[in-house]
């Protein structure tokens, strides 16, 4: 999900796979500035329970990283499942943005 300068939702997109996760990330930023987006929530899905993963965490921070570079902020990734959703957010995982 994208959203501009005001917090209004500009675009949401599927991208990736189950098995490739969401894709290069220069891709999702990519369509963050053909929709002049400046901020983004990231959700994927779990058929079980979530807890952060590895691979999860590098994608996040590798996102992050080339997202600062263009003033584009990862406001969450959030991980839904049957009984409920993780956030990367709610669990300290992104608290890049507090300081």
């Amino acid at each position: 999900m994208l959203f501009d300068n005001t917090s209004m939702l500009k675009h949401k997109q599927k991208l990736g796979t189950a098995t490739t996760g969401f894709g290069d990330p220069r891709n999702v930023l990519q369509l963050s500035l053909q929709h002049q987006c400046l901020s983004m929530v990231l959700v994927s899905h779990s058929l079980t329970p979530y807890t952060a993963s590895r691979t999860d965490l590098i994608y996040n921070l590798n996102l992050i990283a080339a997202a600062n570079n263009i003033s584009i902020c990862l406001l969450d990734h959030i991980v839904t499942y049957p009984e409920g959703y993780y956030s990367y957010r709610d669990n300290g995982l992104l608290t890049y943005m507090d300081n």
